[in-house]
């Protein structure tokens, strides 16, 4: 039986949510019309084709076949999913983020890395014609491990101004349960402290120094300057990392480059959001058929 793209990402999705704790209804007084598995769903539905609220509340209609899986008795209205998203606990989407590998046993590579969403929705044209460089500093910082072999996310977290990346190294690993084998990161994550953690965990870290052997400070360190000058395979493994750089250019192509929301709170969820509904997709096979068209295309192109 055919299943749409948006069928299998829903499938995905209400596994994903089936095996959270987040429950069906906020309360005990709820009307109950609606579960907030369906409102989840439904958020997902209007991230992964990047529309407004009014136009996921009108495309639900035309699509009552594929949201008849959720048993809903009627579409909401646009502003019922606006309030669910103003009203939804940050750890629901950070839960469901780390139930898209939680079967996987193990990751060999993991890379960490930060990237920006822009809070403005003008053109970057517009910006240097008005003289408003300045506006670039509203932006919002997201930090993010991933699991380089599957290029699913593995965790995140978000930032209403700038500061070193360096400081949210040890909260995203702290969130990983799972065996990992090498550490995968650019020269702004080179700490003894760092290199010591990983060390207790028994990961292998490939983070090159940031300053000559002549200044190195720690033992570990040391050994990681070493490492690279002995062992040819380091810099082949090093250039792991370039893939979760793919992964963001890969969301922001996909989904936007910048968030709609005003409040930072609403802004945070809407850029967890977005990675979410990324790694569903990819978790699910469902923008391999994507990929192989404009494969197609762009042959066909070239030899009409």
């Amino acid at each position: 039986m055919y299943k749409s793209e948006i069928g299998k990402l829903f499938e995905h999705c209400l596994r994903c949510l089936r095996k959270t704790r987040i429950p069906l209804f906020s309360c005990k007084f709820s009307k109950r019309t609606y579960t907030q598995h369906q409102h989840l769903s439904l958020l997902v539905l209007k991230t992964y084709l990047n529309l407004g609220y009014r136009e996921t509340s009108d495309l639900a209609h035309e699509l009552w076949v594929t949201l008849s899986t959720f048993e809903l008795k009627e579409v909401p209205h646009f502003t019922t999913l606006q309030k669910f998203f103003e009203r939804i606990p940050n750890r629901w989407l950070e839960t469901l983020l780390y139930r898209v590998i939680h079967h996987y046993k193990s990751i060999k590579y993991l890379a960490i890395d930060a990237t920006g969403f822009s809070a403005a929705r003008a053109s970057s044209y517009f910006m240097v014609r008005m003289g408003r460089r300045t506006e670039y500093s509203n932006f919002l910082k997201m930090s993010l491990l991933l699991d380089v072999k599957r290029r699913l996310p593995v965790a995140a977290c978000c930032h209403n101004k700038s500061g070193h990346d360096i400081v949210d190294f040890l909260p995203l690993m702290k969130k990983i349960d799972k065996p990992v084998e090498y550490f995968v990161a650019d020269k702004a994550y080179d700490s003894e402290a760092n290199f010591a953690y990983l060390k207790d965990r028994g990961i292998k870290p490939i983070i090159p120094l940031r300053i000559g052997r002549q200044s190195i400070n720690g033992r570990l360190r040391n050994e990681m300057i070493d490492k690279w000058a002995t062992h040819p395979t380091v810099e082949k493994q090093y250039h792991q990392r370039s893939l979760i750089e793919s992964f963001f250019s890969a969301v922001k192509r996909r989904l936007g480059a910048n968030v709609k929301s005003r409040l930072w709170n609403l802004q945070r969820r809407e850029a967890m959001l977005k990675v979410l509904v990324y790694s569903m997709s990819r978790a699910s096979g469902s923008w391999l058929i994507e990929v192989f068209y404009r494969a197609c295309a762009c042959t066909t192109l070239k030899n009409p």
